[in-house]
């Protein structure tokens, strides 16, 4: 079992394996991917599991950027949240169950990219909401 696709196949048979991580591998075996993008340290976490157990998806990093701004931004800053997520929480959360500086670097560089319709290479399009988008359509419903 040592091709990418068996390896990959293999690792999406664990438990716990995400959205984003899913979009990821879909990216390296050259899928259709639907955009899915690691929104916060959980997800970073899974994300960074699979590079771990699947080294070679790191290769598709510039495949998995054009996906959309949100992943451009993720990838461009890779090597510097991995970094900060080890520091704080270690390897799949061996140190500590929170990661608050690396959810913040992540909130911090995904704000520009909040409100925007962003199309995903492809076909599709995803919206990403400010974060604050709930509680303002819940004040709304409330106030009428």
């Amino acid at each position: 079992m040592n091709s990418l696709e068996a390896r990959l196949e293999e690792y999406g048979r664990k438990p716990g394996y995400g959205m984003s991580s899913r979009c990821m591998a879909n990216v390296a075996l050259g899928l259709k991917a639907d955009g899915n993008y690691p929104h916060d340290p959980d997800d970073l976490n899974r994300c960074l599991q699979l590079i771990k157990a699947v080294p070679e998806v790191r290769e598709a990093f510039p495949r998995i950027a054009e996906l959309h701004e949100s992943w451009k931004v993720l990838i461009e800053n890779w090597d510097a949240l991995e970094s900060s997520f080890l520091e704080e929480a270690g390897d799949n959360w061996c140190k500590s169950k929170a990661a608050h500086r690396t959810y913040q670097m992540m909130k911090d560089l995904l704000k520009p990219t909040r409100g925007v319709v962003q199309q995903i290479s492809e076909g599709g399009f995803l919206i990403n909401l400010p974060d604050d988008f709930l509680s303002r359509m819940k004040t709304r419903r409330r106030g009428r």
